[in-house]
């Protein structure tokens, strides 16, 4: 759901001339095609359990016994990490035990790691193992365990994925300060938004949308937390007169979520 915020009204000068940025009033010439505000800003700040399971260790902070990690070595490969709903993740690469096994789980966790339903499990010769994950934003741990031969285990490893909610409640906008004026991303949560340093200026030509500024940005990325505000140093010189906007994109990881968020304003 997108929603435009209220009324934000802020006049930049700068060059002789007075500049003024709106999140609420539709451009003239150009279609306005992007909100400030994706999802909803009302109420307090929401989280989800990653940000706390996600510090904690899937072996120690569990039932699982910790082992030397020797069945887990080249060619191992173990699912870690945020991840979308219904998406499989696998372990494959296991080095089995002579005339032993391996007991592979995916079960589903609470923010503290503790188990909640042991979702799948079996116990093969087989080196690898794949499962959904069901259509829940939680905690999942999906693990393996090498057994000798009278099933007494001899090694663990041990992933955590998360399934994030589908949804996230940020907005766009512009502060003046002392030195200038300055690009916020707030983030209501409850999932981090990843971005970029990059923004767009472009100006309303002919209907439609024209790229203004080009600035170099440095390719990294940033993440950032439910409740977190992201300041951005805005370089407007070379805007011209007449109506403009400011974009900047972010998306959701685990999720389908790749917004891009704009501001509006005119300069006579």
């Amino acid at each position: 759901m997108y929603r435009l915020s209220g009324a934000a009204v802020l006049l930049l000068a700068g060059c002789g001339t007075e500049m003024e940025v709106t999140t609420e009033s539709e451009p003239e010439q150009a279609p306005q095609e992007h909100d400030s505000v994706y999802g909803s800003m009302d109420g307090e700040t929401e989280t989800w359990v990653w940000p706390e399971a996600g510090s904690l260790d899937p072996i120690r902070n569990t039932e699982y016994e910790e082992g030397m990690g020797d069945a887990f070595q080249d060619g191992f490969m173990g699912a870690h990490g945020i991840t979308h709903p219904d998406e499989e993740v696998e372990i494959s690469g296991v080095t089995v035990p002579w005339e032993g096994s391996v007991r592979y789980r995916l079960t589903e966790r609470t923010e503290e790691l503790e188990l909640v339903e042991v979702i799948e499990e079996t116990t093969t010769t087989d080196d690898s193992f794949a499962a959904s994950l069901p259509e829940k934003d939680t905690m999942y741990i999906i693990s393996a365990e090498t057994l000798d031969d009278e099933g007494n285990v001899t090694d663990t490893f041990a992933g955590s994925a998360a399934v994030p909610p589908q949804e996230a409640n940020a907005e766009l906008s512009v502060e003046e300060n002392a030195g200038g004026y300055v690009l916020q991303l707030e983030n209501r949560g409850p999932t981090e938004l990843f971005f970029g340093l990059q923004y767009h200026v472009e100006e309303a030509e002919n209907g439609d949308w024209e790229r203004t500024l080009d600035h170099a940005f440095e390719d990294i990325g940033l993440t950032l937390p439910p409740g977190d505000t992201y300041e951005q140093e805005l370089d407007l010189d070379g805007v011209g007169s007449g109506e403009f906007r400011i974009t900047k994109d972010f998306s959701v990881n685990g999720t389908d979520i790749e917004e891009r968020l704009g501001v509006y304003g005119t300069r006579d």
